[in-house]
């Protein structure tokens, strides 16, 4: 192995590592002590690689977020610009679940599900810029999209939508256990394919509602 090889790798592991103390502890909950214990390095390593906490934090979250985008604007590439309504909706909102939904398919993604959903749920998340920064810019295509193939809606209908659908798709993927608590009988918890198809539905019928409610009142 060479020297670039070696700290490339003991990079990675300090990603890894923070990124699972961050969606174990929360941001705050969060030390660079705990993180380098877990990632089998001296603290002033992480420094010397990252720099602050808050550094190291929108490092992980950008790395992860890319991916994330790249995929979502490449399924949407592939949605018809001419496809309007439901239709067009439901195609849209596959493309922006799908990516996030699939992380949960592997233990290293579901890890990152995790802090991503701990980022955007906290309230101090504005003290910290990710979500403003991050991943505001990337929402902004869906939303573009989503006023496109809804015609009839307004601004805030489109803007609304699409809050309504990310906080679907937060809670479809982190909440199984609270959803149980709530049901008299066993849980059916939809998984990949079938959990994907069950929030597309649901956000879109919920969309396309608000919108036809306006049109019609």
């Amino acid at each position: 192995m060479s020297r670039d090889e070696f700290e490339e790798g003991r990079k990675m592991s300090i990603l890894r590592a923070a990124e699972a103390v961050f969606a174990d502890n929360s941001y705050e909950g969060a030390s660079i002590r705990t993180i380098a214990s877990r990632a089998g390095v001296n603290p002033a390593l992480v420094g010397y690689y990252f720099g602050t906490k808050s550094e190291l934090y929108a490092e992980i979250i950008s790395g992860r977020y890319r991916d994330i985008t790249e995929e979502r604007d490449r399924l949407l590439d592939e949605v018809p610009r001419d496809l309007a309504g439901r239709p067009a909706v439901e195609a849209i909102l596959r493309a922006w679940f799908g990516p996030f939904v699939s992380r949960l398919d592997s233990p290293d993604g579901e890890t990152f599900v995790r802090l991503l959903t701990r980022e955007v749920q906290d309230p101090a998340h504005g003290e910290r810029g990710v979500v403003e920064t991050i991943l505001n810019p990337s929402a902004a295509r869906c939303l573009e999209r989503l006023a496109a193939a809804l015609p009839d809606a307004t601004p805030s209908d489109v803007a609304w939508g699409y809050q309504f659908a990310i906080a679907i798709m937060l809670s479809s993927v982190t909440g199984a256990d609270r959803t149980q608590s709530l049901s008299s009988d066993d849980l059916t918890v939809p998984e990949g394919r079938e959990l994907l198809d069950t929030m597309v539905e649901f956000a879109a019928s919920g969309l396309v509602s608000l919108v036809e409610r306006r049109a019609n009142p």
